[in-house]
Parts: C-alpha cells; structure tokens; sequence
C-alpha cells in the first residue's frame, strides 16, 4: 500500500508536537525537530540505560501516550510528528482511505 503523493503536513492532517514547561519552555527530548538522525526515531532511548536515555525516553513515551489518547498516528521515525486523517494515519490505523488527501 503506497502513502500517497501528497506531503502530510499539505494535507492540514499532521503536525509537529513537543512538550512544553509550565512556562511555555520546550522540554528537552533527546534530539531537535526535525533532526535527521537515528536520534530522532521515537524509541531511539528504549534499550539505553543511562539516566539522560531513560528519561527522554519517558518524555517520548508521555507524548505519543497523549497523542495515542486522541487519535494520532506517530511517524515510525519521528518522535515529534503526528497524524490525524492523512495518509500515515490511514496506514497505521489499517483504513482503506485518509480523510484528507489522496491514498
């Protein structure tokens, strides 16, 4: 099954999401948005045992727990990105179509 040619984030159906402090601060995650590497990848900590692993792999973990709560479909190599109703959202969640964008 093909993902479909349109960009998700064209679709209005994905976004990029962090957490944040009570002050609006972005809380450390292990890696940027949008950071290219394998550090990146939504379990990347799950297997390190060091204390900084550990709890950015708890950090991930709250995230997509949330998102997972409303919906959302993480991307297999993003921890920041989410989907609801395009493509990648379809794929995960075994529907036939997206609700938005072509499939």
């Amino acid at each position: 099954m093909t993902l479909g040619v349109l960009p998700p984030h064209s679709t209005g159906g994905a976004l990029d999401v962090c957490l944040s402090d009570k002050d609006g601060n972005l809380v450390e995650m292990g890696s940027m948005v949008d950071q290219m590497d394998e550090t990146s990848k939504p379990d990347f900590y799950k297997n390190i045992n060091n204390e900084e692993a550990i709890i950015w792999n708890s950090k991930r973990n709250l995230l997509r727990k949330v998102m997972n709560k409303f919906g959302f479909a993480q991307h297999p190599n993003e921890w920041w990105h989410f989907s609801y109703g395009d493509q990648l959202w379809a794929w995960k969640n075994k529907k036939a179509n997206a609700l938005y964008g072509k499939i």
